[in-house]
């Protein structure tokens, strides 16, 4: 699966009254097809700070895989494949700013060939299941920000969950 977009949080984070411009990102394509490469997510930015797009997820490649993307989180990796793709949404140094992203699941690479779950802010991506299932790996768990937000926003107040 996808990997889920990079996540930031920014807690008593003070704006000037004014206009600000705020661009969001097209999420990422599957491959289409059992053979096809997925694509990355596009960036979203606002107020000077970048969220990454997520991580495209691999495809069954026939006598190889075709491998996952490194994103906000990162895609899981496609049946037979072993490769486990990270995040690359930085953690900025400014108080007040955490990002969050996780690692997208690896396939496997014997008997069944299951790929591997796309990385979520709050938890890795699983590996593909063994040969004995039927199954990929599922998505890592988003944050939950009902506390902050309420249960309005995203899935109950989750955001950020990766695709299984």
């Amino acid at each position: 699966g996808g990997g889920a977009g990079g996540l930031l949080h920014l807690s008593d984070y003070k704006l000037s009254a004014g206009t600000y411009t705020i661009v969001i990102g097209d999420g990422g394509a599957g491959g289409g097809t059992a053979f096809g490469q997925g694509q990355n997510g596009e960036d979203t930015t606002a107020f000077g700070f970048t969220a990454k797009g997520g991580g495209a997820s691999g495809g069954w490649g026939g006598s190889g895989n075709v491998v996952c993307k490194t994103g906000g989180s990162g895609g899981g990796d496609g049946a037979y494949g072993s490769t486990q793709c990270s995040s690359n949404q930085p953690n900025p140094s400014q108080t007040g700013v955490t990002g969050y992203g996780n690692k997208g699941g690896s396939g496997t690479t014997s008997g069944g060939y299951r790929a591997g779950g796309g990385g979520g802010a709050g938890a890795a991506g699983q590996n593909g299941a063994s040969a004995a299932s039927n199954y990929g790996g599922a998505g890592g768990a988003g944050k939950d920000f009902s506390v902050a937000f309420g249960t309005d926003v995203g899935e109950s107040g989750w955001v950020a969950g990766g695709g299984g």
